[in-house]
């Protein structure tokens, strides 16, 4: 008997390099929505251009440089939220375990046939 839990906030693994795209990405969509160029940009964060470019193209970016980049769109809120406690029904993967555990020990409904 196989059973399957939908838990998408523990499946939904990123690489590391995923992740750094996306968010390169989302900046640049944000920057867009701005009407900035990328030296409009940075200028207004106050990094180098070529800092930024990189960060846009390659993902790689000073946790300093990102945060500025980040106030200069106005999405600084977004890295206040950066360690929140997710809100979960679960306080962690052994919890996780429990319920997985609970639920397949539970008995099972037998069907009577007629003879």
């Amino acid at each position: 008997m196989t059973i399957m839990f939908n838990i998408p906030s523990i499946m939904a693994f990123k690489s590391t390099s995923d992740i750094i795209q996306g968010i390169a990405a989302r900046a640049r969509a944000a920057r867009i929505r701005c009407r900035y160029t990328q030296a409009d940009l940075a200028e207004r964060a106050g990094i180098s251009f070529s800092s930024y470019k990189r960060f846009e193209r390659e993902g790689r970016i000073a946790l300093e440089s990102l945060v500025k980049v980040a106030i200069a769109l106005r999405m600084e809120s977004e890295l206040d939220q950066l360690f929140e406690k997710p809100a979960s029904s679960f306080e962690s993967l052994d919890a996780v375990e429990r319920a997985i555990n609970s639920q397949s020990n539970k008995p099972r409904r037998v069907r009577h046939t007629s003879k």
